[in-house]
């Protein structure tokens, strides 16, 4: 994820990296950087979007069911 939390202004955040954020992390750190700024993303982020998270999501048993799931795909 990337972005500004939801539920606290000014807490800015790039996380849920494995072995192809090493890849990612120049692109997503000038991102970030752009975004935070000019209050604007650079450009289309929506698939990495902070925002785009669901509540249901922060449920410790939904995300233990699920993250096995996360390297396959």
């Amino acid at each position: 994820y990337l972005g500004e939390a939801p539920e606290l202004t000014g807490y800015w955040m790039a996380t849920g990296y494995n072995s192809i954020g090493i890849v990612s992390s120049g692109g997503a750190g000038m991102a970030l950087a752009q975004w935070i700024n000019d209050r604007e993303a650079p450009f289309d982020l929506w698939e990495v979007d902070i925002r785009r998270a669901q509540p249901f999501q922060k449920n410790r048993r939904y995300l233990k069911e699920r993250v096995s799931e996360t390297l396959g795909l």
